[in-house]
C-alpha cells in the first residue's frame, strides 16, 4: 500500500526498473526495492544505499527505499532503473574492483566531458549538499564518482518527471549518453559486463 513503510523487498518494482534496462538483470540478486512513505519537508524521492552502508535496510544488496510513490509509473521506473546506475557505476567494497568494468569505463568517458561551466555548478551542489554527510563530506572528486557523475547519467537517461537536466547536457556527452544506453540495453559490443 503507497504510505507504508516496507521493508519486504518489492519484486514488481524491481522488475519494472530491469525492463527499463534489461542489462542490469545480471545484477537483479544484487538489487533491493523497498518502499517508505515520504518525510514531510524532505523533497528526496528515493534513496540509494551501497550494500555495505551501516544504514542500509538489506544490508548485502544495494538497496532503493523509494518515497515518491505518486509519481506516474514510467517515472518510478525512470526513478528506481536511475537509481541502479548507482550500483552498476560502483567499486565493490569487498573486491576493489568496478562491479561493471565496461560501465565504469563508459561512466569514465562521460566524466571526462563535463565542461569548466558545468563543473562550477557542481562545486555549488556540492557545497549545498555538504551539510547532509553531517559535517564529514567526501572530498568533491570522490562525490562526483559516487553521486553526482551518476545523477548526470540518471538525468540524461533516466530522467525523473520534472526532467530538470534535460538541457544540461553537451552534444559530446548525449554521444556518451547512447553509448551508455546501448550498454544498459545490451547492445554495446565490448563484453558482457
Amino acid at each position: 500500500m503507497v504510505g507504508e513503510v516496507n521493508r519486504k523487498p518489492n519484486a514488481g518494482l524491481l522488475n519494472l526498473a530491469l525492463n527499463k534496462f534489461p542489462h542490469l538483470r545480471q545484477y537483479a540478486n544484487d538489487y533491493a526495492v523497498i518502499t517508505a512513505p515520504s518525510v514531510p519537508g524532505d523533497d528526496r524521492q528515493l534513496e540509494s544505499y551501497p550494500p555495505s552502508e551501516d544504514y542500509n535496510p538489506i544490508p548485502g544488496k544495494a538497496t532503493t527505499e523509494l518515497y515518491n510513490q505518486s509519481v506516474p509509473m514510467p517515472y518510478v521506473q525512470n526513478l528506481i532503473a536511475g537509481d541502479m546506475l548507482h550500483h552498476v557505476g560502483a567499486i565493490d567494497d569487498t573486491t576493489g574492483e568496478p562491479v561493471s568494468p565496461t560501465y565504469q569505463a563508459l561512466k569514465q568517458a562521460f566524466l571526462a566531458t563535463i565542461t569548466p561551466e558545468q563543473k562550477k555548478v557542481d562545486q555549488r551542489a556540492y557545497q549545498q549538499q555538504a551539510p547532509l554527510y553531517g559535517g564529514n563530506p567526501p572530498p568533491f572528486d570522490q562525490w562526483m564518482q559516487t553521486s553526482r557523475g551518476d545523477e548526470y547519467i540518471m538525468g540524461l537517461l533516466s530522467p525523473d518527471q520534472a526532467d530538470n537536466w534535460k538541457n544540461f547536457y553537451t552534444p559530446q556527452q548525449r554521444q556518451v549518453g547512447g553509448l551508455l544506453n546501448q550498454y544498459l540495453q545490451g547492445k554495446y559490443k565490448t563484453g558482457p559486463r
